[in-house]
């Protein structure tokens, strides 16, 4: 993405509209430019001396405008572990990702020192989300990995089968490869993880794979178990409503092509 004059005048017409974190982003443009901050580089040069607040608005800034020469500071981040800025850093991975993101982010979901569940988890959300991407074996490859292996945490499997809707949302449906991953996927409606079963159901319903339908009518029909998803929603979120979502989206698209 090409990079503006000043970034400075970009920061409010993306922060936030309500407070307080609209003010997190009005605070650290005045800090921006009293260190007379005007391009990324100047930002990526400052990271280390901003406050946490002043941090979080430099990510989101890195992720806006896919600034690739970032990525060493968003990789320390997410090793670092604060949930805030970590989370804010994989969402940049993932914006910026490409053939290069996807591999590292293989490379370090294999080494001991990402063993806690929160890098985990935040490397395996980007890796869902990641944009760009070209080798599209290597990234379902990966994802169907973490999805499969049950020893891996529930979030991370969670973002597995979500990422693989997308990943597979523009492939070639006859292939092998889309054949194998919605297999998985619909072997995982039975999982003994409910939030697994009900990603499962929402990235078939994303894909909407009809050789899944009876499999979610059954689960649609008889599984009621609570899972994470739409946790807001008056008296929790169930299994059964996702697979139902699915059912009803691959109906309603079914109406529109007629």
């Amino acid at each position: 993405m090409t990079q503006r004059k000043n970034i400075i005048d970009t920061i409010t017409s993306f922060a936030p509209k309500s407070q307080p974190s609209r003010g997190r982003f009005l605070r650290a443009r005045y800090r921006f430019q009293r260190l007379q901050i005007t391009t990324l580089k100047n930002l990526h040069d400052h990271y280390q001396v901003l406050s946490k607040d002043e941090k979080f608005v430099a990510l989101s800034l890195f992720m806006r405008h896919e600034y690739r020469k970032s990525l060493p500071i968003l990789y320390r981040e997410i090793r670092a572990g604060d949930p805030v800025l970590a989370g804010i850093a994989g969402g940049a991975l993932a914006m910026i990702g490409g053939d290069h993101v996807l591999k590292r982010i293989i490379r370090l979901l294999h080494q001991h020192k990402y063993t806690h569940e929160s890098q985990r988890t935040t490397l395996a959300n980007a890796l869902g989300m990641l944009c760009n991407v070209q080798n599209t074996e290597l990234w379902v490859s990966s994802l169907l990995e973490i999805l499969e292996n049950r020893s891996e945490p529930v979030e991370c499997r969670m973002s597995a089968a979500e990422g693989l809707a997308n990943a597979l949302i523009h492939g070639d449906r006859r292939s092998r490869l889309y054949r194998n991953a919605t297999r998985v996927l619909v072997a995982m409606l039975v999982d003994s993880s409910p939030d697994v079963r009900a990603c499962s159901a929402f990235a078939l319903g994303q894909l909407e794979e009809k050789r899944a339908l009876m499999k979610l009518e059954e689960a649609a029909k008889k599984d009621h178990a609570k899972c994470r998803l739409h946790l807001d929603h008056p008296g929790g979120w169930t299994v059964s409503m996702e697979a139902n979502e699915a059912l009803e989206g691959m109906r309603r698209s079914k109406r529109d092509q007629a």
